[in-house]
């Protein structure tokens, strides 16, 4: 890891707020592997700059179906500190007729700009809570960002 890159945003828990998503996403789930944006030269993560504008040249399978657990669509959510939740929903498959999951590559596509919109919304939402972790001119901007990958929870 290069440290040098900073620090990993900490992430609040998401916990089900009802008996039925408890089981669901919880009791009876089936989690993934932590997807990571591993690159040919060795390194884990992508800014996100280069996530949006879709620069995957060296991004390792970036052609390979990915694996949701069968899932047509997923929610990313996002717990900056001192910000609301954010919650967005994408599809996993293509739309060809035979609904293929789609790419990796398609899917760090979504992700970033996933996070894209998250900061888009936060810079015009007021921060509460560790300055450290202020969106924003005055704080942490878009080119400061480096996906590393997606956990399931």
């Amino acid at each position: 890891a290069d440290l040098a890159r900073g620090t990993i945003v900490p992430q609040g828990l998401w916990l089900p707020q009802t008996p039925r998503d408890m089981k669901k996403y919880v009791t009876d789930a089936v989690l993934q592997l932590p997807l990571f944006l591993r690159q040919e030269n060795g390194t884990i993560g992508m800014s996100l700059l280069d996530v949006i504008h879709g620069n995957f040249r060296t991004l390792i399978d970036s052609v390979r179906q990915v694996d949701v657990g069968g899932r047509t669509s997923v929610h990313v959510r996002m717990n900056w500190p001192g910000y609301q939740e954010f919650k967005r929903q994408f599809q996993t498959r293509d739309e060809t007729p035979n609904r293929s999951p789609i790419t990796f590559e398609r899917f760090v596509r979504h992700i970033g700009r996933s996070i894209d919109k998250f900061i888009s919304e936060a810079v015009s939402e007021p921060h509460q809570g560790d300055p450290r972790w202020r969106i924003g001119a005055q704080g942490i901007k878009r080119e400061d960002i480096v996906v590393v990958g997606v956990v399931h929870v």
